[in-house]
């Protein structure tokens, strides 16, 4: 499926499957899963602004203002 995709979007498939073949590129994948969950990632997305989790209806006037007042802090 995933590599559907790489063709639809014009991906070179070699690199592509050399990638997904790469064992950085599964340490990588872990390590973010990791790191996400350490910090209460339960699923996507999960927004994060200034370090902390946003939890509101991710709507544009709800992340815009929660932008707006991480910048006036």
């Amino acid at each position: 499926m995933f590599e559907g995709y790489a063709r639809e979007i014009g991906l070179d498939l070699g690199k592509y499957r050399a990638d997904v073949a790469d064992a950085a590129t599964e340490q990588r994948i872990t390590k973010d899963a990791d790191d996400g969950h350490t910090v209460g990632v339960r699923g996507t997305p999960t927004l994060f602004i200034n370090g902390e989790r946003f939890t509101d209806q991710p709507t544009y006037d709800s992340l815009k203002a929660a932008v707006d007042a991480a910048l006036a802090k």
